[in-house]
């Protein structure tokens, strides 16, 4: 891979799994930091130091060892360029429906 590539520096909807080696996984949190997109993010580690550390990637989700964990109740908001507006649990209803009123004058019957 190579960082210039589109599937590394725009928001790429699978399938497609880029992958980037790094010397550290500092280096990892710092190069996930930097994009201008925040949907979601996913860290695979052991060390408990790391999940801590993954909190500072700017993500609307951030699965720790697992990929679309979560159930009807996970409510996010994308980070940066991702979109706005909160998703998931009563947002998803919120966003999918919307209020509306009807005024009707009353008839005149002759």
């Amino acid at each position: 891979m190579d960082d210039s590539m589109a599937v590394m520096t725009e928001e790429t909807f699978g399938p497609v799994a880029p992958v980037r080696v790094v010397d550290s996984f500092k280096e990892g949190v710092k190069l996930a930091s930097r994009s201008r997109f925040g949907l979601a993010a996913t860290v695979y580690t052991g060390n408990p130091d790391h999940v801590t550390a993954a909190r500072a990637i700017p993500a609307g989700l951030l699965w720790v060892n697992e990929w679309q964990g979560g159930g009807p109740g996970r409510l996010f908001e994308p980070a940066r360029d991702s979109g706005m507006g909160a998703w998931g649990a009563q947002a998803a209803y919120d966003a999918a429906t919307r209020p509306a009123a009807i005024r009707t004058a009353p008839v005149q019957r002759s």
